[in-house]
């Protein structure tokens, strides 16, 4: 004989209540279970891990161009070398046989090229501290909404 088939003890008069309140609140439970689990499912729809992913993705995209600007740029506080090594042989033509020493130059960068370089790396690291900024809001929202729900 299979277990779940054994027969019951006849119920006392009093417990169908008991049993008919036990059964409506397991049924009460499996629906806010159900409805937490519609609502946990909703926050997780592929759809907004997408959108988040792409936010993160501009934020990066954008990041990464910045960059690349801003080492392009960061060359120009830098004396050259071969500027240097022409304007020493130009000198050396220009005494002809004479050894003179040959004074070193005391390079500085252009005004321009120092604010330039200032505005791209200022412009880097507000990009990479809002979006960091923003992620953490992002798990502060989900972390919220994940207390208020349970």
């Amino acid at each position: 004989m299979d277990p779940t088939q054994i027969p019951l003890p006849p119920s006392k008069a009093g417990s169908n209540k008991v049993q008919d309140t036990i059964i409506s609140l397991n049924a009460v439970i499996e629906v806010d279970l159900d409805l937490q689990s519609m609502n946990t499912l909703e926050s997780i729809s592929p759809w907004t891990v997408w959108e988040e992913f792409e936010k993160v993705m501009a934020a990066g995209l954008f990041s990464a161009v910045i960059t690349a600007f801003a080492i392009e740029s960061y060359q120009w506080l830098d004396e050259d070398p071969a500027v240097t090594l022409l304007t020493q042989l130009i000198s050396i033509q220009a005494n002809g046989t004479q050894a003179t020493s040959i004074e070193p130059t005391h390079f500085k960068p252009d005004a321009s090229s120092i604010c330039i370089n200032i505005f791209w790396f200022l412009s880097l690291i507000l990009s990479l501290a809002s979006a960091l900024f923003g992620l953490l809001c992002k798990q502060w929202v989900q972390e919220h909404q994940h207390n208020t729900t349970t």
